[in-house]
């Protein structure tokens, strides 16, 4: 029994760490050949807007928890630091957040390429 008890005990505690872990998704989107992948810490700006600039869509993201929130990231900082990889990979240099929570929290962006 006690065995059992512990088992129990270990499956909660990892689906908790599950639960609680940063989950960040991102699909390729547009009609566009892939561009380059950038450096893992390349340089992107961060629209919560549309830019004034024509662009391409490079991709959507959506943000569905983060390692401080139940949700998306709760400033444009945390939404930079989490898309960063992705963006880059991707080769863009801008991210559009877009949709935001009653909470105040990202949860789509737009990884784009600015002309």
């Amino acid at each position: 029994m006690k065995k059992h008890a512990t088992y129990i005990s270990v499956l909660l505690a990892a689906s908790m760490l599950v639960g609680c872990s940063p989950s960040t998704s991102f699909i390729k989107t547009g009609d566009t050949a892939p561009l380059a992948a950038l450096p893992p810490n390349c340089e992107f700006n961060i629209f919560t807007t549309e830019p004034s600039k024509p662009y391409i869509e490079l991709g959507l993201m959506e943000f569905t928890k983060t390692p401080v929130s139940a949700y998306g990231p709760r400033n444009v900082q945390e939404a930079k630091t989490l898309s960063q990889e992705y963006v880059c990979q991707a080769g863009g240099n801008g991210l559009l957040l877009w949709t935001v929570n009653g909470y105040g929290q990202y949860l789509k962006a737009t990884v784009i390429k600015t002309q």
